[in-house]
C-alpha cells in the first residue's frame, strides 16, 4: 500500500513538473492565425524567462519549471503590425490565445486634418499622406523645402530673393494651404510661402492632403493642404534638447528646447533656435569660413544670399476634465542680405539689398472628446512683416548708409485674425456621423504699395459634412461650405468622399470644388513709378476647381514583413485663373485669363520589414498648354515623369540607422510666346541623391549624423527657349542646389 502510494506520488510530481501549456496567436479581424508570433514568458519582476516563435500554425507549447512554481503565468505576445497584447494566466495546461489587433503601423499614422478627431490614414476617407518624425530626423531636413524635396507630386523652385515656392498636383504653390496646427501661415510673396522660413526644430509630423479641402479649410486649399503638426505632448517629468547642426557651404545652426510635465495635467515646452547661412557661390570650395570678411569685388555677388534666422517657441498644453486646451507663441526673424556688383568707375561702393521678414504667431485651440461627440475650436493671430531697404556699401570701410533714393525702400505688414470650429456628433453609433462647423477670417494689409496705404478683407464661411455607412466597410463623406466675402462673390463650394475596404484593399474615390480667392495684394496693390505701372483689380473673381481622384491601396501582412501597393489618379479642372498680365500699354493688372488643367497617375510600394522601411514611387503629371487652342502644333499637354525612393534602417542593437533618398525630376516641356512668336520651353530633368548615418551613444542621450546632401552635385540646370520660325534658341540658369553638401549633426536628449 504504501509503495502505491509512493509510486502515485511520484507520478504526479513527474507530470506537474511537465506541466504544459499551449498559446496560439490569432489576428483579431479574420481569426486566421499568425505563423512566426513572438511569445515571451515574464517571471514576477517582469524579467524574460524565455522567448517562443510560433509555428505554422500560430501555435508554441510551453513545458517550463515556472508554470507549476508561478500562480500566475506572465504572457507576452508581439507581431509585427499587431497591437502587443499581454495576459496574466493562473491555468497550468490547455489553451490560451491571443487575439492581436492591427496595430497603427497598417492602420497608419494618426491623423487630424479634415477629421472629426484624430483618425488612422488607413480609416480615413480622405487620402492623407504623413511624413513622421523618424523620416524628418533622418533626413536631417532643417525646412519645409528640405523635407519636401522627396516627395512625390511635389516640385520645389528656388527664387534668390523671395526664396523656396512648389507645385502640388502640377499647381503653383499659391493654391497650396499650409497650416500650422490648423492655423494658416500667411506673408505670400509672388503667391508663394517661401517654404525655407518654416523650420521643423519642434516638427511631430507633417499631413499632406492633395486635392482640395475647401469645405474645411477654404481659400488656396485648392491644389491641396499641408499641416504641420507641432510636438506638444511631454511624456516625460522633464525633457531637455539641444542640436547643432554643419554644412561645409556656410550653415551653422544651432536650436535648444526644455519641456516640463506637471502631474499629466500641464505640459510646457520652449524651443528657440538660430539658423545662419554665409551665402555661396558656383565653385565655392570653402570649409566653414562663417565669418570671414568678402572681398570688394565682383565675387561678393552670392548666387544663394546669406541669411539669418532667429525663432522661438512657446506651448503650453492643459488636460482638464475631457477638454484639452492647447495654446502657441511663436515669433521668427529673418535677414536676407543681396550683395550688389561693385559701381563702376571706382569699384569702391555698391548698392545692397537687405530684407527682414518678422514673424508673430498665437494660437489656441481647445478639444472636448465625449463618448458620440467632438468639438474642436480654434482661434489664432498672426503678423507678418517685410522690410526691404538699400544701403549704399562703402567697400575700402565697410560703412553703409541707407540710400536716399525712396523707392528702395518699401515696408508691407499683413495681419490676420482667424478662428474656426466644429462639432461632430455620432446621431447612429458607428453608422452617421453629422459635423457643423464655421470658419472666420480677417486680414488687414498696410504699405505704400497697397491702394490707400491700407485695406482689410473678410472672409465669414459655415460648412457641413456627414460621414455615412449605407453597409459595413462602405463610407460616404458628403460637403458643403457657404461662405461670404466682403471684397467679392465667393462660390460655395461642394464635396464628396467614398471610402470602400475590404480585406486588405481600400479603395477611394472623390470629387471636391476648390477655390482660390484673390488676395489683398491682388486686389489692391499699387506700384507707380518711372519703370512700374503695376495695379491690382477689385472687379477680380475668384479662381475654382473641379478635382476628380481615384485611389487603390492594397496592404499586406506576410512573415512579419508588411507590403504596400498603392495607384492613384487626379484631375484638375482650373477657371478664372488668376494672372497677372499686360491690359493696356506699360499697365500690368490681375486678371481672371482663363482655365487652366493638369492630371496625373501615381504608383508607390513599400516594404518594411522588423526596423527596415523601404519605399518606391512613379508619378506622372500632364500640364495644360494654353496655346493650344490657337496654334495646332502645340501639344494640349506636357508631361512630366517623377521617380523616389527612400530607405532606412534602423540596427537599434548596435544603435546605428542608415537613410537614402534618391529623386528623379523629369524634363518640364512647355510653350510660352516671346514678342508674339510662339516658343518652345524646357526645364532639364535632374537627380538628387542624399545618404546619412547615424549613431547613438550613452543609453541614446547623443546622436551624431553625418552625411552627404545632393551627391550627384547638382547646381543649376538649363531653361530653353527653341523658336520654331528662326530656329534659334536662348538658355538661361535655374538654380536648383549648392553642389553635394557635406554635413554634420550632433544632437543632445535628456529625460527625467
Amino acid at each position: 500500500m504504501l509503495r502505491t502510494v509512493l509510486i502515485v506520488f511520484l507520478l504526479g510530481i513527474s507530470l506537474a513538473s511537465q506541466a504544459q501549456l499551449s498559446v496560439v496567436a490569432y489576428e483579431k479581424e479574420t481569426n486566421t492565425t499568425l505563423p512566426g508570433a513572438h511569445i515571451q514568458l515574464l517571471n514576477p519582476e517582469g524579467g524574460i524567462l524565455q522567448t517562443y516563435i510560433s509555428d505554422v500554425d500560430g501555435k508554441i507549447s510551453i513545458q517550463n519549471q515556472w508554470v507549476t512554481k508561478l500562480d500566475t503565468v506572465t504572457l507576452v505576445c508581439s507581431y509585427i503590425g499587431y497591437v502587443t497584447d499581454t495576459m496574466h494566466v493562473t491555468q497550468k495546461t490547455g489553451v490560451v490565445k491571443f487575439k492581436l489587433s492591427p496595430s497603427n503601423i497598417t492602420l497608419g499614422e494618426m491623423v487630424v486634418t479634415g477629421q472629426y478627431s484624430p483618425n488612422s490614414t488607413e480609416k480615413s476617407v480622405h487620402r492623407i499622406k504623413v511624413i513622421d518624425k523618424a523620416k524628418i530626423q533622418a533626413m536631417n531636413a532643417v525646412s519645409l523645402r528640405d523635407v519636401l524635396t522627396n516627395e512625390m507630386n511635389v516640385r520645389i523652385s528656388q527664387d534668390l530673393v523671395l526664396g523656396s515656392g512648389m507645385q502640388l498636383q502640377g499647381i503653383s504653390g499659391q493654391n497650396v494651404k499650409i497650416m500650422i496646427d490648423g492655423v494658416p501661415v500667411i506673408g505670400r510673396l509672388d503667391g508663394n510661402i517661401d517654404l525655407s522660413q518654416i523650420n521643423l526644430n519642434d516638427v511631430e509630423r507633417i499631413e499632406i492632403v492633395e486635392g482640395p479641402l475647401s469645405v474645411n479649410y477654404g481659400t488656396d486649399a485648392l491644389a491641396g493642404t499641408i499641416n504641420i503638426i507641432m510636438k506638444k505632448k511631454v511624456e516625460n517629468q522633464l525633457e531637455a534638447n539641444a542640436n547643432v547642426y554643419a554644412e561645409q557651404v556656410g550653415t551653422f545652426n544651432v536650436d535648444a528646447s526644455v519641456a516640463a510635465s506637471i502631474k499629466k495635467k500641464n505640459q510646457f515646452r520652449l524651443s528657440i533656435g538660430r539658423y545662419y547661412f554665409d551665402g555661396w557661390n558656383p565653385g565655392d570650395s570653402k570649409w566653414f569660413n562663417y565669418f570671414e570678411k568678402g572681398t570688394a569685388d565682383d565675387s561678393r555677388v552670392q548666387q544663394w544670399n546669406p541669411k539669418e534666422q532667429y525663432f522661438g517657441r512657446l506651448t503650453w498644453n492643459r488636460n482638464y476634465k475631457k477638454w484639452n486646451f492647447n495654446t502657441q507663441t511663436a515669433y521668427f526673424n529673418e535677414t536676407v542680405i543681396n550683395k550688389g556688383t561693385p559701381r563702376s568707375p571706382l569699384n569702391v561702393s555698391a548698392f545692397d539689398d537687405v530684407y527682414n521678414t518678422q514673424r508673430f504667431d498665437q494660437a489656441i485651440t481647445a478639444n472636448r472628446t465625449g463618448k458620440r461627440s467632438n468639438l474642436n475650436i480654434v482661434v489664432g493671430g498672426n503678423l507678418y512683416k517685410r522690410q526691404k531697404n538699400t544701403y549704399v556699401k562703402d567697400l575700402t570701410t565697410l560703412d553703409e548708409e541707407l540710400s536716399g533714393d525712396a523707392s528702395d525702400h518699401d515696408t508691407s505688414t499683413f495681419y490676420q485674425v482667424m478662428s474656426r470650429g466644429n462639432y461632430a456628433y455620432a446621431i447612429i453609433q458607428d453608422k452617421l456621423t453629422w459635423e457643423v462647423g464655421y470658419d472666420l477670417s480677417y486680414e488687414y494689409a498696410q504699405g505704400k504699395r497697397i491702394e490707400d496705404d491700407n485695406k482689410s478683407l473678410g472672409d465669414y464661411a459655415v460648412f457641413t459634412t456627414a460621414e455615412w455607412n449605407p453597409i459595413k466597410d462602405f463610407t460616404v463623406k458628403p460637403g458643403v461650405r457657404f461662405t461670404h466675402n466682403t471684397a467679392y462673390d465667393a462660390p460655395v463650394t461642394p464635396s464628396i468622399n467614398l471610402l470602400y475596404r475590404t480585406g486588405k484593399f481600400s479603395f477611394r474615390g472623390s470629387y471636391a470644388q476648390g477655390f482660390r480667392a484673390p488676395d489683398l495684394k491682388e486686389l489692391y496693390y499699387m506700384f507707380v513709378d518711372v519703370n512700374h505701372n503695376i495695379q491690382g483689380n477689385q472687379d477680380l473673381k475668384a479662381e475654382y476647381s473641379d478635382n476628380y481622384s481615384l485611389s487603390a491601396n492594397y496592404q499586406i501582412v506576410k512573415k512579419q514583413t508588411i507590403y504596400r501597393l498603392e495607384v492613384s489618379t487626379f484631375l484638375n479642372q482650373i477657371q478664372d485663373q488668376i494672372n497677372l498680365a499686360q491690359t493696356d500699354g506699360t499697365l500690368y493688372q490681375y486678371i481672371n485669363i482663363g482655365d487652366y488643367q493638369t492630371h496625373g497617375i501615381q504608383l508607390k510600394a513599400g516594404v518594411l520589414f522588423q526596423h527596415l522601411r523601404l519605399q518606391a514611387g512613379f508619378n506622372y503629371v500632364g500640364r495644360e498648354n494654353s496655346l493650344a487652342d490657337d496654334y495646332d502644333n502645340v501639344d494640349e499637354f506636357s508631361y512630366s515623369p517623377e521617380v523616389q525612393t527612400s530607405v532606412l534602417y534602423n540596427w537599434r542593437k548596435k544603435g546605428l540607422e542608415f537613410a537614402a533618398f534618391y529623386k528623379y525630376t523629369g524634363e518640364l516641356p512647355g510653350y510660352a510666346l516671346s514678342n508674339d512668336e510662339l516658343v518652345q520651353t524646357k526645364m532639364d530633368p535632374y537627380h538628387t541623391l542624399d545618404g546619412t548615418i547615424s549613431k547613438w551613444f550613452i543609453s541614446r542621450q547623443i546622436r551624431i549624423s553625418a552625411g552627404v546632401k545632393n551627391i550627384f552635385d547638382v547646381q543649376q540646370i538649363n531653361s530653353t527657349s527653341t523658336s520654331g520660325g528662326a530656329h534659334s534658341s536662348s538658355s538661361s540658369s535655374v538654380p536648383v542646389g549648392m553642389g553635394r553638401v557635406y554635413f554634420m549633426k550632433l544632437q543632445w536628449q535628456w529625460k527625467k
